[in-house]
């Protein structure tokens, strides 16, 4: 198979969240099997909303997904940026949980600020 990588640019709002995963979702379907492809759309969706909550606002949420040999994710948002910290609240509180999940399901992540805020993930087809 040949390498596939797509990029789009969402506004800083809520319903970019489904669009977000709708879109990385058909990127990977014929690439992936369906556990894979449900994996990567629930973290697609949890590090785009992280975007869309912690980023600054000012500026689209810029998704990138390429599938090659695996399966990466960047999602970079205009924010300061962060240092990747265990979670810290409560484990019955609701909330928080995002980078926890990534952090657990992905084969690798990254957090970089670089002007910005990127987020990236990969997951083996």
């Amino acid at each position: 198979m040949a390498a596939v990588s797509r990029e789009w640019d969402f506004p800083n709002t809520p319903d970019s969240i489904h669009r977000a995963r709708t879109a990385v979702r058909e990127v990977v379907d014929d690439a992936a099997n369906a556990e894979t492809v449900e994996i990567v759309a629930l973290l697609v969706s949890e590090v785009v909303t992280n975007a869309f909550r912690h980023g600054s606002g000012n500026g689209p949420v810029r998704v990138r997904v390429t599938v090659d040999d695996a399966i990466k994710v960047e999602v970079r948002d205009s924010g300061d940026g962060f240092v990747p910290a265990p979670r810290g609240s409560a484990q019955d509180e609701p909330g928080g949980w995002g980078l926890y999940l990534v952090g657990s399901l992905a084969k690798e992540w990254g957090a970089e600020s670089d002007g910005g805020t990127r987020v990236w993930f990969t997951l083996p087809l």
